[in-house]
C-alpha cells in the first residue's frame, strides 16, 4: 500500500529486492537504503527521514511535542515563503500562519512513526534476502557483519511500534495507536477525530496499521483482531472534522460516502485503509476462523460496491485504486511489502490468466467449490507447470517464488459459495436501466410512427404538411428527457466520486 507521509521509497526498493523484480542494481539499491535508514543527510525537510531519525533513535517514536527546526520554508517540497506571486494570496497567507504553529509541534507524528517502523522492517528483510542469495559479497553477511547487525537493529527499531499502542481500558474496541510526548505521557484523541497525530485520517483508520507484523497486532488485540476489524466495518461511519487543516477535507467527505455504502470506518477512499480487508484474511485464523472466511465477502463487496462504471471510491493517487482492484479481483494481494507472500483473498472471476516471470509463463487462476472430504481448512491448491500432477495445499498466503514458475492456482470455496451476488445486483441495475431506456425508445418510436401516419393522412386530404423539423424537435426533446432521467437515477454516480454521466444509450 502507498502511504502519504514520510518517504516510502525504502519500502518500494526493499519489496523489489525481496520479490526479485530485477532490472536494477540490487547491491546499489541496498546501499542507498542503508544510507536512508542510518543517515539523516543534514538537510532540514518536512518529509522523509531527515530530522526524524534522531528522534526515532532517542525515543523509539516521534514525540508529538518535539520542536521542529525553526525555519521551515516549504511543505512537501513545494516552496511557499519564497514563491513568486504566492505570498499575496489569502489562501497561502492562511497556510503560512499555520506553518508557524506546525514548527512548534510534530503533527501526524503517529503516522510518521508507524511508516518509519514499516520502512525499517522492510529494509531489514531486503538485507537478509541479499545475504541469503549471496549477492552482498562486498559486505560481510556472517556473524557481526554489517548486513546482519544492521538488519537486527532495524527489526528492533521496527518493533518499537508497541510504544504508541494505547491499551485504554483494556477493551479491544478502545485500543488504538495514539500520540505520545517526549516524557512518555499520552496525548490521546478520540477514535473519530481526524488529523493532529494522523495523516488524512484518524485513530480509527490507523488502529490496524501494522501490515508487517499482523501476528503481533493480533496479540495486542487479545487474539480477536479479525472480529474487532469487522466490528469497525459494521459500525456507522463517524468523523470529527475539526482537524488541523481548518475545515472538512475532501478525504473526510469521501470516507463518509464509503461508510454510506456499508463499510463503516474503513475509509477505503484513501491509502491508509487499503490493507484492512486482506489483513482480516490472515488476522486470527486460529481463534476466529469464521471471521477470516467472512473477510472474503467483504472483499468482494468492496470490489463491486466501491468500484462501479461511474467511478472509484476516492483518490486515484498514482494508480493505487486501480491497482487495488486488479490485485484483489485476481485473489492475490501483497499485504506486506518487503515479503514475497501474497494473501489468498477472494477472486472476482471464476477463471483468470496472467503472464508471469521471465521467460514469460502462464498463471491460471480458477475458483471451484470445496470438496466435502479432504479439503477442509485449505484455501487453495497449487499445481506448478513443471509438476502438474502434484497439488500443494495452501492456507492464508502463497509465495511469489511459486507463482512466477507458472501453473494453476485453484481457490476453494465453501459449498454455499455464491459467485458474487453483488455483481449480479449491479448488472441487474444496469439491465433495469437499459430496459427503461428501451421502453422509452419504443414509446418514442410509436409516437413518431403515429405522427408519420398522420402526415400521410393529411397529405392524402390535401392538408398542410407537418414539417420534418418538427419531428426532429420532438425527437430531441425526448432524447434530452432520457439523458436527464439517467443523470438522476443512475446508481452511485454521486456517492463514488465519478464523473457526472451525460447520457446512456442502450447497447
Amino acid at each position: 500500500d502507498a502511504v502519504v507521509k514520510v518517504t516510502m521509497s525504502d519500502v518500494t526498493l526493499a519489496d523489489a529486492v525481496v520479490k526479485r523484480t530485477g532490472g536494477f542494481n540490487e547491491t546499489a539499491a541496498m546501499l542507498a537504503m542503508f544510507k536512508s535508514v542510518d543517515d539523516d543527510g543534514g538537510v532540514t525537510e518536512f518529509q522523509g527521514r531527515t530530522q526524524y531519525l534522531a528522534l526515532m533513535q532517542k525515543y523509539g517514536y516521534i514525540p508529538a511535542d518535539a520542536v521542529k527546526p525553526p525555519e521551515p520554508s516549504h511543505r512537501g517540497g513545494v516552496p511557499l515563503l519564497n514563491a513568486s506571486g504566492l505570498k499575496g494570496q489569502p489562501r497561502v497567507q492562511k497556510r503560512l500562519k499555520k506553518l508557524q504553529w506546525v514548527r512548534e509541534t510534530h503533527l501526524e507524528s503517529v503516522s510518521m512513526s508507524l511508516n518509519l517502523n514499516y520502512a525499517d522492517w522492510a529494509v531489514a528483510q531486503a538485507a537478509r534476502a541479499l545475504c541469503k542469495r549471496g549477492i552482498a559479497t562486498e559486505l560481510s553477511c556472517t556473524g557481526n557483519g554489517r548486513y546482519p547487525s544492521l538488519a537486527n537493529e532495524l527489526e528492533r527499531r521496527a518493533n518499537q511500534h508497541s510504544l504508541l499502542f494505547h491499551h485504554a481500558d483494556g477493551h479491544p474496541a478502545n485500543k488504538s495507536f495514539q500520540r505520545r510526548n517526549a516524557d512518555r505521557a499520552w496525548k490521546t484523541q478520540p477514535l473519530n477525530y481526524w488529523g493532529h497525530g494522523f495523516t488524512e485520517a484518524g485513530p480509527y483508520q490507523y488502529r490496524y496499521y501494522l501490515p508487517f507484523n499482523v501476528t503481533g497486532l493480533n496479540q495486542l488485540y487479545g487474539g480477536r483482531l479479525c472480529e474487532q476489524m469487522e466490528k469497525d466495518l459494521k459500525d456507522p461511519f463517524d468523523a470529527d472534522a475539526n482537524n488541523y487543516w481548518g475545515g472538512i477535507i475532501h478525504e473526510v467527505k469521501e470516507a463518509a460516502m464509503v461508510g454510506e455504502q456499508g463499510f463503516g470506518q474503513l475509509a477505503h477512499s484513501n491509502q491508509p485503509s487499503h490493507f484492512w480487508l486482506h489483513m482480516m484474511r490472515v488476522a486470527s485464523p486460529k481463534t476466529t476462523p469464521e471471521c477470516t472466511q467472512r473477510a472474503k465477502g467483504w472483499i468482494r463487496s468492496a470490489l463491486t460496491r466501491l468500484y462501479t462504471p461511474w467511478g472509484y471510491a476516492g483518490d486515484e493517487d498514482n494508480g493505487e485504486m486501480a491497482a487495488w482492484y486488479l490485485l484483489s479481483a485476481s485473489g492475490l494481494y501483497p499485504l506486506t511489502l518487503g515479503s514475497d507472500q501474497f494473501v489468498l483473498g477472494a477472486p472476482l472471476f471464476k477463471h483468470l490468466e496472467v503472464t508471469v516471470g521471465e521467460p514469460p509463463r502462464k498463471l491460471s487462476i480458477t475458483t471451484r467449490r470445496r470438496a466435502v472430504f479432504g479439503e477442509g481448512g485449505v484455501d487453495a491448491l497449487w499445481r506448478s507447470s513443471s509438476r502438474p500432477g502434484r497439488a500443494v495445499s495452501l492456507t492464508g498466503t502463497v509465495a511469489q517464488s511459486m507463482l512466477v514458475q507458472g501453473g494453476e492456482l485453484t481457490f476453494l470455496e465453501d459449498a454455499d459459495y455464491d459467485p458474487v451476488p453483488e455483481v449480479r445486483k449491479v448488472l441487474a441495475d444496469l439491465r433495469g436501466g437499459r430496459q427503461v431506456l428501451r421502453d422509452r425508445a419504443a414509446v418514442r418510436k410509436r409516437v413518431v410512427q403515429r405522427a408519420e401516419m398522420a402526415a400521410k393522412a393529411k397529405r392524402a386530404s390535401n392538408q398542410p404538411l407537418v414539417r420534418s423539423a418538427q419531428f426532429q424537435m420532438v425527437k430531441n426533446k425526448m432524447a434530452a428527457r432520457d439523458a436527464m432521467w439517467v443523470r438522476n437515477s443512475a446508481p452511485n454516480q454521486r456517492t463514488l466520486g465519478g464523473p457526472r454521466l451525460a447520457s446512456v444509450r442502450p447497447t
